[in-house]
């Protein structure tokens, strides 16, 4: 009989890496290469990742860690300077220009464009724990000993449009930026002290351009590992469907529910602090730039106010998009329950059962906002009604 606690996901410090190490499923780490090898190549081009962009490495490697190149050190070093500059000057802009308001909103950006950037490196490299591993290397190798036949086709199919996705966002960003910064002389280089020098300007353009990666790319790295844990969660479903001859008894389907609720652990442990800077950072971001195209004085360029505006539309789908595919997680682990109304069981196991189905109805489980907050329905529901809230004080309000 499998105790009631046995469902939750164990700590990482009790897992053995060696052991899931040896029960590498090759063909599904194949498939988790193609998926992620791209992004990660982007990620390690704009600085936010220094280690293998290929995974089948991963198969072949007990715990062994490989220095980066010193190019890869370097370009990582120079990406990380650059967008902190910015952020340095951005908040000194704020004090010496002329628009507040619309520095304010430059260093939000900046900031979550530097803060994405750290975040990432952070929780994709530097090692976790005794063994010389990243949160990354864990949750592949929880991921890759999943004892599965799942497809992940569509998953390799969103992946690759997520990234012509992110080719077309750089392009426009990068069009907007210069536009922005040459044609309207708006940036924070050419306010006091930093007008001064031209390579204030140059570092700052630079830097705003590279920022497109650090600013979408962590939110695709995301939205592939959700993909990935609802395709895993799903093919469970599946293989307790009434539709579906029954391939799993009740104890062995608690024991693969409680697997994948430890991978879902091990990607929210990964996750969580890029998802608490992003979450944080974005619902400011949102509510100054909707001030900013309300509040717009008639002095300012008709260019201005769209841009304004477009970045406004940008941040509040990216926040919409990080909702709504945590929520997806979320609603896969607990939407069991009706799959296990239909479940063929003895009369000595229906007290197991309505265990778990109690268990179900428990703690919440996904991913978090920091480990604070699990994102589920009424999380975002929240976050909706407190945004709407805002705006419609925002636009009672006489303008200035």
């Amino acid at each position: 009989m499998i105790a009631s606690g046995s469902v939750q996901p164990t700590d990482v410090s009790t897992d053995d890496p060696a052991k899931d190490q040896e029960n590498v499923s090759k063909p599904l780490l194949k498939n988790i290469d193609e998926i992620y090898s791209l992004v990660l190549k982007l990620l390690r081009l704009f600085g936010l990742y220094l280690g293998d962009t290929s995974l089948k490495r991963l198969a072949h490697t007990s715990g062994h860690y490989r220095q980066p190149s010193i190019l890869a050190i370097i370009n990582c070093c120079v990406m990380m300077a650059g967008f902190w500059i910015n952020v340095v000057m951005a908040i000194v802009a704020i004090f010496y220009g002329d628009d507040m308001y619309r520095f304010i909103l430059f260093s939000l950006w900046c900031v979550l464009i530097a803060l994405n950037a750290t975040l990432c490196l952070f929780v994709l490299c530097v090692p976790f724990n005794d063994t010389r591993k990243s949160r990354f290397g864990y949750l592949l190798m929880k991921l890759c000993s999943m004892n599965t036949t799942v497809s992940l086709e569509k998953v390799k199919t969103k992946s690759t449009r997520g990234i012509i996705v992110f080719g077309f966002v750089s392009i426009f960003s990068t069009a907007g930026i210069l536009m922005t910064s040459l044609l309207l002389k708006i940036n924070v280089a050419y306010s006091e002290p930093w007008s001064q020098w031209l390579g204030f300007e140059i570092v700052s353009v630079i830097f705003l351009i590279v920022g497109c990666g650090p600013w979408f790319l962590p939110v695709l790295f995301y939205c592939i590992t959700c993909c990935i844990l609802e395709a895993l969660l799903e093919d469970l479903h599946q293989r307790i469907s009434p539709l579906r001859p029954f391939t799993l008894n009740l104890t062995a389907f608690r024991m693969e529910h409680r697997k994948l609720c430890e991978v879902v652990e091990f990607a929210d442990k990964m996750l969580r602090l890029p998802l608490f800077g992003m979450v944080s950072v974005y619902l400011p971001l949102i509510c100054f730039n909707f001030y900013l195209v309300v509040n717009s004085s008639p002095g300012h360029k008709f260019v201005s106010h769209i841009s304004t505006l477009i970045f406004f539309l940008f941040a509040v789908c990216t926040l919409a998009i990080i909702m709504v595919f945590g929520s997806k997680v979320n609603e896969q682990i607990h939407s069991f329950q009706k799959d296990l109304e239909a479940f063929p069981i003895s009369k000595d196991e229906e007290v197991k059962l309505v265990m778990f189905m109690l268990e179900l109805q428990g703690e919440s489980k996904g991913l978090s906002v920091g480990g604070l907050a699990v994102i589920n329905k009424s999380m975002s529901l929240t976050i909706v009604g407190v945004i709407i809230s805002y705006f419609a004080v925002m636009l009672s309000l006489p303008r200035r």
